[in-house]
């Protein structure tokens, strides 16, 4: 039987966890702020589509993740019984 910690799934979270951690060092939270307030249009303005870009592709990933867990827990219950 082999350990949680070597599912794919939980190694992923890992990964976007570090992401996260390195993301918070690079002032994510300004980001956040103006894309609350000003929305995609005045993040580019403010801070480039480069960063846009950055924190769309960060925001997609983390939901594949998350989808990719859920479905696969569905599956690997179905399987199951």
């Amino acid at each position: 039987m082999t350990s949680w910690k070597q599912n794919p799934a939980y190694e992923l979270v890992v990964f976007f966890h570090q992401i996260e951690d390195v993301m918070a060092k690079l002032k994510v939270s300004q980001y956040r702020t103006i894309l609350k307030e000003e929305g995609w249009k005045g993040l580019v303005i403010k801070l480039g589509p480069k960063a846009a870009i950055l924190l769309f592709l960060f925001f997609l990933g983390k939901g594949l993740v998350w989808l990719f867990i859920f479905y696969g827990g569905y599956e690997l219950i179905k399987n199951a019984f």
